[in-house]
């Protein structure tokens, strides 16, 4: 996960809530104490019946929102992987040499 960039989403890029959700930072209040809340954004949402709601939110200046904790901001979003099907079935990413971990390998114990 990248770390939470003030400047980059200020100019645009979305950021992670705690809650997994998407958001946008739109302004930042300069002349606010550091007590209040500095930053203005949103986040859209889909409902149940699949329709679109706009929430608007507001962070300190670190991205923490107070109540509730699961608007705090926790990094820069990053799309997630094109999930892979084969004949239907979601499959995982291929193993390769560099990716393997061999769980049952063990170091060898020195003492012996």
């Amino acid at each position: 996960m990248k770390p939470f960039d003030l400047k980059k989403a200020l100019e645009g890029e979305p950021v992670l809530l705690l809650n997994g959700s998407k958001a946008y930072v739109l302004h930042q209040f300069k002349h606010k104490p550091n007590h209040l809340k500095s930053l203005l954004g949103y986040k859209i949402f889909t409902t149940d019946t699949g329709k679109y709601i706009e929430s608007s939110l507001e962070w300190f200046a670190d991205g923490s929102s107070g109540m509730p904790e699961y608007n705090t901001i926790i990094g820069m979003w990053e799309e997630p992987k094109p999930k892979r099907f084969i004949n239907g079935i979601e499959v995982p990413d291929p193993v390769t040499e560099e990716t393997w971990v061999d769980v049952n390998h063990h170091k060898p114990n020195p003492n012996s």
